[in-house]
């Protein structure tokens, strides 16, 4: 009898590695998809805005009308910099206001 091949400890969302990891760095740093660390640029906190909100990729993709791609590119680090629509959406759907939006938008754009 063949058994089907299976990875060990069972991926999921955040697995211990991630979570210990992202227990132990400098509240400015934030842990990214596979482990990459992206320190203070606009990837960062939007990652660190949309986990306060309590949202997935797709839900805050649902609400802004940017893609689930364009998301993942952003917090990876792997785009330049929002277009300031998108930027406008992404806060608007994360419910930013006063300093915080703003902090936000400019970040947004300094890429």
């Amino acid at each position: 009898m063949r058994t089907a091949n299976r990875t060990w400890p069972p991926r999921t969302r955040r697995n211990d590695r991630q979570l210990f990891v992202a227990a132990v760095l400098p509240v400015e740093w934030t842990v990214v998809n596979e482990g990459c660390v992206n320190e203070t640029g606009f990837g960062a906190l939007l990652l660190r805005h949309r986990q306060a909100a309590g949202l997935t990729q797709a839900e805050l993709a649902e609400r802004s009308g940017v893609s689930v791609r364009a998301l993942r590119e952003l917090e990876r680090g792997r785009a330049q910099a929002a277009q300031r629509r998108s930027a406008e959406a992404l806060a608007d759907a994360l419910e930013l206001d006063g300093e915080q939006r703003k902090r936000f938008l400019d970040s947004a754009h300094e890429g």
